[in-house]
């Protein structure tokens, strides 16, 4: 049981965009415990490419094997767990003598039996094993907090001076649409503790910066220094059930220049259907405060607040490689100015599976429609004809690949077609970026 629960903890945890070191290790650890063995050994074997050498890693491997009746292969890793450490031979001569009993050889099980016995006579003190309902955590990554940094750099062919630079809930007005293209170096910081791991709660506190900066000197004024402050809280209701409560404050800066403060309120339930499915459903509250002065009309004024409800269904197909995840949300905003007030819809598709070469790729696609009740004050040739209608479409490609010693490799293409009927609000947008991200 207590796998299963950490299963889905660790399930919720990484479909709410939670990466940290030992991640691999810990969900093939959940996965070998709830016999869903070929899952195990992706995760682990994942693991064991980003940061070989543990002996852990090659006994669960062994033990998943073994559960696919894989004996020569569970052999093999039983042994490796042993010679990588020797700390391991009580449990792994344990596993090798399970394995012989399973082959009918009485000899070997008396062999391993006795290698054992020996290992546990010799043995001075027992290590302390993972508390109740908790996985191991990952060797060498005992510790409560994870850093992240990222570094890299691409080309942006639309340096949007304004609300689409990336940052969220921003809506551009015309005059932020330059189209100049640039190159740009971009960085990331991200730390997190976790103040409460308990078998059903957990409380995460963290910080992340996120910096652009343009190497083109006329788009310098989009250069981007955004910083997020949130804690997460998580509590599990029962195998099933699990909810998460988010709060956090953004605070940006976009041509060096207070841009927006948006402050954050997120809730979810999410529900496991089977081993390999879940439903989330999600209310996200933002109030978003744009500090760059009063605009030329009051109906361009950006100050909203937003309420957007989603539901999102993720998956992973049994005994493949394929995960993903689809769904839709509604957002009502409703904004100061009467051009920035809209009621959205939209669909979105996420997959991902591994590729040769260790690399993996994830493909998604989001169709947006947003729908401005006003008549918009650029619309027609001198105003107010009618009110701005876009549907917009997202389509995103991500390569990624582990280089070891928790460093990853990552390429990432984002195109944004915005399509309005206001024609200065219409405009495409091009991003490629690639970096290294290690994790600590």
């Amino acid at each position: 049981m207590r796998h299963g629960q950490a299963l889905a903890r660790l399930q919720a945890a990484q479909q709410n965009g939670l990466k940290k070191a030992g991640m691999d290790f810990e969900m093939g650890w959940a996965l070998l415990g709830t016999d869903r063995f070929g899952d195990a050994i992706r995760r682990l074997q994942a693991y064991d490419r980003a940061k070989p050498g543990v002996g852990k890693t090659s006994e669960l491997l062994g033990r998943a094997h073994m559960g696919l009746k894989q004996y020569d292969q569970a052999e093999a890793y039983l042994k490796e767990a042993i010679r990588r450490d020797p700390g391991l031979t009580i449990s792994s001569q344990f596993h090798l003598a399970m394995l012989d009993a399973a082959r009918d050889d009485q000899a070997g099980v008396t062999r391993h039996l006795d290698r054992m016995t020996g290992a546990v006579q010799a043995m001075a003190d027992v290590r302390r094993g993972p508390a109740p309902g908790q996985p191991p955590a990952a060797p060498g990554e005992e510790k409560p907090w994870h850093v992240s940094l990222m570094l890299g750099g691409g080309y942006n062919s639309n340096a949007v001076v304004g609300g689409d630079s990336g940052l969220p809930a921003g809506a551009p007005l015309p005059g932020d649409i330059r189209r100049d293209g640039t190159t740009f170096a971009t960085m990331g910081l991200g730390v997190t503790y976790e103040l409460i791991r308990q078998d059903n709660d957990s409380l995460t506190v963290g910080y992340m910066l996120h910096s652009n900066l343009n190497g083109e000197n006329d788009t310098h004024g989009a250069d981007l220094l955004d910083n997020r402050w949130f804690a997460e809280y998580d509590h599990r209701f029962s195998d099933r059930w699990v909810g998460t409560i988010t709060v956090a404050d953004e605070y940006a800066r976009v041509g060096r220049e207070p841009f927006l403060n948006q402050v954050m309120a997120r809730g979810t339930l999410a529900y496991k259907c089977s081993d390999a499915a879940m439903i989330e459903g999600a209310y996200i509250y933002h109030n978003n405060d744009f500090l760059f002065g009063s605009p030329r009309r009051h109906q361009q004024d950006r100050d909203s607040d937003a309420h957007t409800l989603m539901v999102t269904c993720f998956v992973t197909v049994p005994d493949t490689q394929l995960r993903g995840r689809c769904g839709y949300y509604h957002t009502y905003s409703r904004a100061d100015g009467s051009d920035f007030d809209y009621d959205g819809d939209a669909v979105f598709v996420f997959g991902a599976h591994p590729l040769p070469f260790d690399v993996d790729v994830e493909v998604g696609y989001t169709r947006i429609w947003n729908d401005y009740h006003d008549r918009n004050s650029v619309a027609g040739p001198f105003g107010w004809a009618f009110a701005r209608d876009d549907n917009i479409h997202v389509l995103s490609v991500e390569f990624t690949r582990p280089l070891g010693g928790g460093a990853t490799l990552f390429m990432r293409y984002e195109g944004v077609w915005n399509r309005s009927n206001i024609p200065e609000y219409d405009y495409k947008q091009h991003v490629y970026t690639g970096g290294v991200l290690w994790e600590f």
